[in-house]
């Protein structure tokens, strides 16, 4: 008698679970009765990541909108109002704006009459009066390179040492070019960023 209740005490019991008192949950290894409800200590992550992130976005929101008044009472804001009639009429009359053409590396030529001791490093910028005499130039790019070439190894040593020899040979390139590339006076000045003479 003593084996059967050793058997009973090892054999599962099937009494019914005992009632819970409202608002406690079951544990781990503890089944849930069909009517019981689970209360929960705090938000789920993921609730706090989406209340994190919408908090986020409606500040930032906020901060664009307060922005965005303060900038349209501003004088800046209303310049291009007053700009935009102007571009208009520019637009209208076709007046392009005026742009610059360099040649990457710089030209280096024999200066004349130097038994070709002395030489002249020179790298020239055009400003030319817009974008379509840039597109000319750029189709006559080695043409323009020649009629600098036989400019510039004309030129003495006399003359490269006069105080104003760049400017003036900037204008007898300017002309030139216009002339022979047929830029109806497209390129309006002729400077150099480098003009050596050794």
């Amino acid at each position: 008698m003593a084996e059967n209740d050793a058997k009973k005490n090892d054999a599962p019991q099937a009494a019914a679970p005992a009632e819970k008192p409202a608002g406690t949950s079951a544990g781990a290894g503890e089944a849930k009765t069909p009517g019981e409800k689970t209360a929960k200590a705090g938000p789920s992550p993921l609730m706090a990541a989406a209340l994190l992130v919408g908090m986020v976005i409606g500040s930032a929101s906020a901060a664009l909108v307060v922005a965005s008044l303060l900038l349209r009472n501003t004088p800046a804001a209303a310049e291009p109002e007053k700009t935009q009639p102007a571009e208009k009429a520019a637009a209208g009359d076709k007046i392009q704006k005026p742009c610059e053409y360099t040649i990457d590396n710089p030209l280096i030529v024999n200066v004349y009459q130097t038994q070709e001791r002395r030489y002249l490093s020179v790298k020239p910028v055009f400003v030319l009066t817009g974008a379509a005499v840039m597109e000319k130039v750029k189709a006559n790019q080695a043409e323009l390179q020649h009629i600098l070439i036989g400019i510039l190894k004309g030129k003495t040593l006399d003359q490269l040492d006069d105080p104003d020899a760049a400017n003036e040979l900037g204008r007898e390139i300017q002309e030139t070019a216009n002339a022979k590339l047929d830029l109806d006076q497209g390129i309006t000045r002729v400077y150099f960023t480098q003009f050596v003479v050794q």
